[in-house]
């Protein structure tokens, strides 16, 4: 009798203990972790959310929304699904520790964290990921055929990284079908395909061909490092690791000053004095520029002790110039600079290339001076003015289009960015802005009259049959068979069936 009870006890104590590592969503494994090709943390989450059947935005309500605990973060998502800046997932942000901390809960992963750039936050002081999807469409169909799991991997949302690194081609940000750039979280979200037109994005070829340049290459070896190494490490760097490297190095490779050191790197001295002070961190690309100047990679350049070893100085002169000039001579510059028949040039520039300062040239020369300065405003204002008279030409030419664009694709035909158009004429700017919208919204209009007309025509012809109009029946007449995704034609529908006198069924 005891044996027995001792057995059923034991039974249960499995039984229990089965039931206590039980989580409430998969426990899916993201792809690559440890290698360069690492998966995205927004690709996990689509991935995620098709694997329970239900859309991204209904996943971050309903399941990721109730375990949050930042407030604001979680106001946001329950009520819209999103965060404003939802890119932000994959990078740094706290966003970012939001999800990793509720997904960590749900699916009893610990590895969710390496899916971001959250552990390299001591290394970057801004987001450095795309606001908008990316794909390389010659990946996602060698996704596809060799691994049978289609996901976005975290280079490709890293903003600098623009060319996939295995195919050499651009990586994509407009659906070649639609033309609409992709949010990260959609509710018709499924990765690899377009979440407006549900498009598959993937290609077997592509007649692109692009060499990566060396510092693309560069750029490419320095994020992939950091994702490859990121589980092993036990620690990450703080924010006081650039300053802590820069002092270190700086003693090491026996510069006399700072600003000796920064011109060796090539670097502003006032950002350099603010790294080493620990007041700022610099942006990934002067990281990246330092890294180059070192010879190594960012990841080297703060774990290897013996870096200053392997850095080049030889080279380089730490002697200062002194540049010696007399004052005839100086006069001499500044008479010709200032009587000068070509581009007026300003007093800064003359003075640098010269090799004398502003302020001698003004004690000794103060008449010369003022003139140089004056020519310069006077070029800098007639410029402007010249500017001024060929952008309104311009844009006054695209106010004359047939057809409508976005301010930005208008300004793109003719190298014209929007800040310098709307620097000069903001009022015809803003006239292109509301042209445009007015368009879209008489197209949608007329897109909305004609697929409601169609919809309108196949439920008369069904209900004339005494066939049921349900979704699968007029999906198999309609044009377009995902056209119900949309609430607006599922509602018309309904309404339709009302008139029709038929009890609507979900």
């Amino acid at each position: 009798m005891n044996l027995y009870i001792s057995s059923l006890t034991d039974e249960q104590r499995i039984v229990d203990n089965f039931l206590s590592t039980r989580t409430e969503l998969y426990n899916i494994e993201p792809i690559g972790i440890g290698t360069p090709y690492v998966e995205s943390l927004l690709s996990y989450i689509a991935r995620l959310a098709e694997k329970h059947n239900i859309s991204e935005t209904v996943m971050l309500k309903e399941v990721f929304a109730p375990v949050m605990e930042n407030e604001n973060i979680k106001n946001d998502v329950s009520q819209r699904g999103n965060t404003y800046r939802e890119y932000l997932a994959n990078g740094i942000s706290t966003f970012s520790l939001e999800l990793i901390s509720s997904i960590e809960k749900l699916t009893g992963r610990k590895d969710i964290q390496y899916t971001t750039m959250i552990n390299w936050g001591g290394l970057f002081n801004e987001n450095i990921v795309n606001r908008n999807r990316r794909w390389c469409p010659l990946c996602l169909e060698m996704f596809q055929q060799e691994l049978g799991i289609v996901y976005e991997p975290l280079l490709w949302a890293i903003s600098e990284i623009k060319v996939c690194d295995r195919h050499q081609i651009s990586l994509k940000e407009l659906c070649p079908y639609c033309g609409k750039k992709m949010s990260y979280i959609h509710r018709n979200l499924v990765v690899g395909h377009c979440q407006y037109c549900l498009k598959w994005l993937g290609e077997s070829n592509s007649n692109e061909n692009k060499i990566l340049s060396e510092e693309h290459k560069n750029i490419l070896k320095n994020y992939k490092q950091l994702f490859e190494v990121s589980p092993s490490l036990r620690s990450f760097p703080n924010k006081n690791c650039i300053s802590n490297v820069l002092q270190k190095l700086e003693k090491q490779l026996e510069f006399e000053s700072l600003l000796q050191f920064s011109k060796f790197l090539g670097v502003n001295y006032s950002g350099m004095f603010y790294w080493v002070k620990n007041k700022r961190i610099p942006s990934p690309e002067k990281l990246l520029h330092i890294a180059n100047k070192l010879n190594c990679t960012i990841y080297e350049m703060i774990s290897d002790e013996n870096l200053y070893l392997k850095v080049k100085v030889d080279g380089f002169d730490k002697s200062r110039k002194v540049s010696k000039i007399t004052i005839v001579e100086m006069e001499s510059y500044l008479r010709d600079a200032a009587y000068t028949k070509s581009t007026p040039k300003s007093l800064a520039e003359v003075c640098r290339v010269g090799g004398f300062s502003r302020t001698a040239a003004k004690n000794n020369f103060p008449h010369l001076s003022q003139l140089i300065l004056d020519n310069f405003a006077l070029h800098r204002k007639n410029s402007f003015i010249q500017r001024q008279k060929d952008i309104e030409i311009i844009l006054k030419k695209i106010l004359t289009h047939e057809r409508p664009k976005s301010l930005k694709k208008s300004l793109e035909d003719y190298g014209l960015s929007i800040r310098t158009a709307q620097k000069y004429h903001p009022k015809l700017c803003k006239k292109i802005i509301e042209r445009n919208q007015q368009y879209i919204k008489v197209e949608k209009e007329k897109r909305i009259k004609v697929i409601e007309n169609e919809i309108k025509t196949i439920m008369f012809d069904l209900h004339q049959k005494g066939i049921y109009p349900s979704f699968s029946q007029i999906n198999k007449v309609i044009s377009d068979p995902n056209i119900f995704m949309e609430r607006h034609f599922r509602t018309f529908r309904k309404e339709m069936l009302e008139s029709l006198v038929i009890k609507f069924e979900g």
